[in-house]
């Protein structure tokens, strides 16, 4: 074979493969070569051996002078960078901002929370049966403990005696109010006041728990023998909004990423890609975000909403009566075995449907109005028939309490969005459970 011939063979055949190994690493994820989405460092390798390919068989003799200019420009950029690097951490090291290197965005926000408030929205971990429980945390304002159970101020110094174990989401947990302003820890210096006997209020509530995840708290609690005298279940919207974001009743706020890690999926598209993971974890991109974006970037973004829509709400046909329906179909039937629990364990119970902005009648102060406005009018419609379904039927719950107009006559603000309360709210419904109980 001629030699003009055989190079020629050569160049198609690298031509060839260089393309097909470029159209294998941009169509990876569609071919189902991708381990999930985004750029990956396989996609990456193989695209540069494609171009690596393409240039050796269109540059040919060539390729080798070529090949070493690139050379020296790409170890010149990676001395500089290294360089770049070291000063960074020097400078990081040196200058006092080294925890800022090892904190994340959301330490970030925390740190700040804290230094204005006092107060935190604490990180989750992972707990058997209920999904999440709050990390610890310990500072001035908030203390919650190696099991994630936040501190009820004002607690006897005795264990013995009765307890009451408060359930809910984030509502009775305290939503951005310190220890002492809780609706347990009201609701325990009320008991302090107007009982002789020790009284220990327990807050085993959680930020985002839906009333499913509340009873299997209390099945935890009743499983490992800490029987309480009195459990009181504080909730009802947080039903309503994972249904307004899974498009179904029954499943946990956050189903869909819960289940995409679990299953191996990503589903977030903003989701950072590998190369922007080693790039974020540099020094000097550290050091740089500190210096320039800390008072921008960093900033915790303000949310308009607690969950997002799932889609089905776009469609006209949707039938939200139908998931209304399951939402109550649920939550009673959450309310029926709680009921059956307590007789075999022989404590007493009271289930509060929580009063949300919408359906209270008391006069709205502006940010309440604002509040109102920035919730999608789907959300608004679904609350609306479910808490009035079950207005319905709370007559055949005898445990249960359902009061719209708790707030009636109170013309400050007591709620701060759609349905958490500030440290006044905790206080007035901290009393209403407690003349209802006692």
């Amino acid at each position: 074979m001629y030699p003009s011939k055989r190079n020629k063979i050569i160049k198609a055949s690298l031509i060839i493969i260089g393309v097909v190994l470029i159209l294998v690493s941009i169509f990876s994820d569609r071919l189902g070569l991708s381990s999930g989405a985004g750029i990956g460092y396989g996609q990456i390798f193989i695209l540069v051996l494609g171009l690596t390919l393409l240039l050796i068989a269109f540059l040919s003799r060539k390729f080798l002078s070529v090949y070493k200019a690139i050379a020296i420009m790409l170890l010149n950029t990676l001395v500089i960078l290294a360089a770049l690097e070291f000063g960074a951490l020097l400078i990081i090291k040196f200058t006092g901002v080294e925890r800022f290197q090892q904190e994340t965005v959301r330490e970030q926000g925390q740190r700040a929370s804290i230094e204005e408030t006092g107060v935190m929205f604490p990180s989750q971990q992972f707990h058997p049966f209920v999904g999440w429980r709050s990390e610890p945390v310990s500072i001035p304002e908030m203390k919650i403990d190696s099991i994630g159970v936040r501190y009820t101020y004002g607690n006897p110094d005795s264990s013995e005696g009765e307890e009451v174990f408060m359930f809910g989401g984030s509502a009775m947990w305290g939503w951005m109010v310190p220890d002492s302003c809780t609706i347990p820890s009201y609701f325990q210096s009320i008991l302090n006041g107007l009982n002789e006997n020790e009284i220990t209020v327990r807050n085993y509530a959680q930020n985002g728990f839906v009333s499913t995840q509340d009873m299997m708290e209390l099945i935890l609690k009743l499983q490992s023998g800490n029987i309480p005298e009195t459990v009181v279940f504080y909730n009802g919207l947080n039903d309503i909004l994972s249904a307004y974001e899974n498009g179904r009743a029954g499943l946990l706020i956050g189903n869909r990423s819960i289940s995409s890690r679990i299953e191996g999926r990503v589903e977030d598209p903003s989701a950072r890609t590998p190369l922007l993971q080693v790039i974020d974890g540099t020094n000097t991109f550290l050091l740089v975000s500190h210096l320039f974006f800390r008072d921008t970037e960093w900033a915790p973004e303000e949310t308009t909403v607690l969950v997002p829509a799932n889609p089905c709400f776009d469609d006209p046909d949707f039938d939200i009566s139908a998931l209304s329906d399951e939402i109550c179909n649920d939550y009673l039937g959450n309310y029926r075995i709680v009921e059956a629990l307590s007789e075999e364990f022989g404590f007493d119970f009271y289930f509060f449907v929580q009063p949300v902005l919408p359906m209270s009648d008391k006069v709205l102060s502006n940010s309440e109005l604002i509040s109102i406005g920035m919730e999608d009018e789907n959300l608004i419609e679904l609350i609306d028939i479910t808490y009035g379904k079950i207005a319905e039927q709370v007559s055949e719950y005898p445990q249960m309490r359902m009061n719209m107009s708790v707030f009636s006559g109170v013309e400050e603000t007591v709620f701060t969005d759609i349905c958490h309360l500030n440290a006044n709210g905790n206080r007035i419904i901290a009393e209403y459970i407690a003349s209802e109980i006692y």
